[in-house]
């Protein structure tokens, strides 16, 4: 058996549900070892690629394996042979690297705060430790310090740990230690040059992050010959990130002719600017339509998934009182119930639609857009972001209505994530 660990994004529930839909996708059969805020451990009897799979996700900072544990009730001595130069060689190091650049991480995997606190003490001597025994083995090595008790995915790249050394990982579980490696995090230059490069960005309308589009198509488990359509393209991030991820026919449509253009010009910056993709080998097509009108434009039973983020409201600024929300509310109920009546025509039997809802926040008092009922009634079901299982073992900051949140506490508007599969 495998063990694997996925250190989580901001949005740690997002994190998490992308990586229970990425491994379902690639049919990888798991048991989950240890669920927190900050990290995800399973177990798994398949040798999974760390890089590929790592690749993939647009809300997991960094991929890697566990290689050593011991549980509390076992003796020191146990978890001071994970530091022996034999035990580093063997599993830890590159070899043939003249000298060694090590860093130490250390994550908390549900553990009681005194445990974790006692190995956060302890991360100096660790280091020290590790240096004094490699030297048996006449081997250089240096450390990069730790300002908190884990480093950043920038900093592990930086300092050159995946190529010329090695990012330890402590994992402390309610009933075990756990070591093991970086393999893999994610690629926040990638990731900034597809966001903040983009020539044509509408910020009065709402740009959706780079990061949230992939982890959306994500959760829609589409697969790479299906058909993606986002019916409010904007300035076509779904639709760049569909590319990223190997969809082949991608569809986008908007009322906005200059949201269309922007589309148009985003993607061809995007072929232009990223070598690796070539614009031959997809199919796109943009539309410019009434989302109302948007099932005259695409053939029935055609699309395997939806992706997108709607108008959710205009910026709000300052605290918003209750008959500002309840206009919003009533605005955009009726947009969306429209447009899912167009997407039930579009949409094959058993398809996904993955889609942002906004929620108004005012005197400490969230409004959702009390829309699912009617949604329902007009042909689909709410698909679930985690297994049952899941859910009843572990605490999950979900809605009431088992959606996720995504954006700052202090905000006025935020988005809510919600998914559901035509029947």
């Amino acid at each position: 058996m495998f063990k694997y660990f996925f250190v989580l994004g901001r949005n740690h529930i997002l994190s998490v549900a992308e990586i229970l839909s990425v491994l379902k996708k690639f049919q990888i059969k798991f048991t989950i070892i240890s669920l927190a805020e900050e990290i995800l451990v399973i177990e798994t009897a398949v040798n999974i690629d760390c890089h590929k799979l790592n690749d993939t996700f647009g809300g997991v900072i960094k991929t890697g394996q566990i290689l050593d544990e011991t549980g509390f009730d076992e003796s020191e001595e146990k978890f001071n042979s994970f530091f022996t130069s034999d035990n580093l060689t063997d599993k830890y190091l590159p070899a043939g690297v003249s000298k060694l650049h090590i860093g130490i991480s250390l994550y908390d995997g549900g553990a009681d705060k005194k445990f974790l606190r006692i190995l956060e003490r302890r991360l100096i001597e660790f280091n020290l430790q590790i240096k004094r025994t490699l030297r048996e083995k006449n081997l250089r090595v240096g450390f990069v310090r730790v300002k908190e008790r884990n480093l950043s995915s920038v900093s592990v790249v930086k300092n050159k740990l995946l190529s010329q050394g090695v990012e330890i990982v402590l994992i402390c579980t309610p009933d075990k230690i756990l070591m093991g490696k970086t393999v893999a995090v994610q690629d926040f230059e990638l990731f900034g040059r597809r966001d903040a490069g983009r020539p044509y960005l509408d910020k009065k309308s709402g740009i959706i992050p780079t990061k949230l589009a992939k982890i959306m198509i994500n959760l829609s488990g589409v697969d790479q010959d299906g058909v993606l359509c986002d019916p409010f393209c904007g300035s076509g991030t779904i639709m760049q990130e569909a590319v990223v991820q190997g969809i082949k026919k991608v569809i986008g449509a908007d009322i906005s002719s200059r949201a269309i253009n922007d589309t148009e010009k985003n993607l061809e910056w995007f072929f232009r600017n990223f070598s690796d993709y070539h614009q031959s080998s997809y199919n796109i097509k943009l539309i410019q339509t009434d989302v109302c009108l948007l099932s005259q434009k695409i053939p029935e039973n055609s699309i395997d998934t939806i992706v997108t983020e709607p108008l959710l409201s205009p910026p709000i600024y300052q605290n918003p009182d209750i008959k500002f929300i309840s206009q919003q509310q009533m605005q955009l109920a009726d947009l969306y119930l429209k447009a899912f009546r167009e997407f039930h025509k579009m949409l094959k039997k058993g398809a996904s639609l993955i889609m942002i809802f906004p929620t108004f926040t005012t005197q400490n008092k969230i409004f959702f857009l009390e829309i699912f009922p009617k949604i329902i009634d007009l042909g689909f079901i709410q698909m679930n972001l985690f297994p049952e299982d899941v859910t009843a073992k572990y605490k999950l900051n979900l809605t009431l209505r088992s959606t996720i949140l995504y954006g700052g506490k202090t905000d006025f508007i935020n988005r809510e994530i919600v998914a559901f599969k035509k029947v």
